[in-house]
């Protein structure tokens, strides 16, 4: 089956922050974002427990592109090992909405 991987480089931690706010992600492949912005990440955008993994540095693409072809065809770096189970996740994200309304 065909993956979507994703690479994004960006600065601006409102974009960031937009990002990761509004689009639906599945976990079929990798979003990695090169934050290399001098503004401070807030814990929320850097303790993702996703497919999405946020490197505070600039990407070194001739490294990043070969290891995630290496990791999926290898079944060694697939995102959903890196993924709660999606029940588990709705309860969390259920949960977490829960506290904040109290």
């Amino acid at each position: 089956s065909r993956r979507i991987n994703l690479v994004w480089v960006v600065r601006d931690v409102s974009m960031l922050e937009f990002f990761k706010d509004h689009l639906y992600l599945n976990n079929d492949g990798w979003i990695l974002i090169f934050y290399t912005g001098k503004q401070p990440l807030s814990l929320a955008l850097e303790n993702s427990n996703s497919n999405i993994k946020i490197i505070k540095q600039r990407p070194d693409l001739y490294q990043v592109v070969p290891n995630i072809i290496y990791g999926i065809e290898s079944g060694v770096g697939v995102p959903e090992k890196q993924t709660p189970a999606e029940k588990q996740h709705v309860k969390e994200v259920l949960a977490n909405e829960l506290n904040e309304l109290e």
